[in-house]
């Protein structure tokens, strides 16, 4: 159980820190003009979709794992007959 505790405690503090990248960076590019820097803004969006993707793929993980626990609790507390 200790791996899954860490695995879990590991994956939600990434998902926290994404989150909190993921504000930053949409903070930054609508407080920006983009016309002026279209080159960083560019910098920012592909930033931002990065921060996102690896966002999903996690919160994906999580959900799979969850799933995968939950069907195996399921089984434990069937009555055996």
């Amino acid at each position: 159980m200790a791996e899954i505790h860490f695995s879990v405690s590991s994956d939600y503090k990434e998902v926290i820190r994404l989150r909190q990248e993921i504000g930053k960076l949409e903070t930054q590019l609508k407080k920006m003009d983009v016309n002026k820097s279209p080159d960083i803004a560019k910098a920012l969006e592909s930033q931002l979709k990065s921060t996102y993707d690896q966002y999903k793929e996690i919160v994906s993980k999580i959900a799979e794992s969850e799933a995968q626990i939950t069907v195996s609790y399921t089984h434990l507390t069937l009555p055996t007959t």
